[in-house]
């Protein structure tokens, strides 16, 4: 049974869904960075792809800035669908395993955090972002850098430069 398979097993026992499409991972299945948001937005749940919307648009331009393309990364989410609660603890709490074992598969050499909520919960802690963002910490043995998410970036383009500090 594939992990896609597993996931759509549970999915009647999964909190807090607004599901139109199931947003599973993207990308390269050997990638040595993982790019992971805490859950899709409208455009991907729509499309049933991760990072499709204005804000994955400038992830892009970031992981091409790298050097690389986007099917040289793996992009995913924490929940790998559209939460409809304000609150997606239950959701997150529901799907760790999943990310736990998509983890496993890809075996990147780092994850990277994108935004507070996935920055908090890879690394198991409570601390404001500006105390996670740049820092090292590890995740089942994998290093983990937190970042801005691109959809921060957009609405503070100042922060750009600390991204870009980040990635290289």
């Amino acid at each position: 049974q594939t992990l896609k398979d597993e996931i759509r097993a549970r999915a009647e026992h999964l909190p807090g869904g607004a599901r139109t499409e199931w947003v599973f991972g993207y990308g390269h299945p050997g990638a040595r960075v993982m790019f992971v948001g805490d859950t899709p937005g409208a455009d991907e749940n729509e499309m049933g792809l991760p990072f499709v919307g204005e804000a994955g648009k400038l992830l892009s331009r970031m992981i091409h800035a790298m050097g690389l393309e986007r099917n040289d990364v793996y992009l995913t989410y924490l929940v790998p669908y559209l939460v409809s609660d304000r609150e997606p603890d239950a959701a997150l709490d529901a799907c760790a395993s999943f990310f736990a074992t998509e983890v496993q598969i890809v075996q990147p050499e780092v994850i990277v955090p994108l935004g507070e909520l996935a920055a908090r919960r890879l690394t198991g802690r409570a601390d404001a972002f500006p105390h996670l963002r740049g820092k090292w910490f590890d995740f089942d043995g994998v290093p983990v850098l937190p970042t801005f998410h691109p959809e921060a970036l957009r609405q503070h383009p100042q922060a750009k430069a600390k991204v870009w500090m980040d990635l290289k």
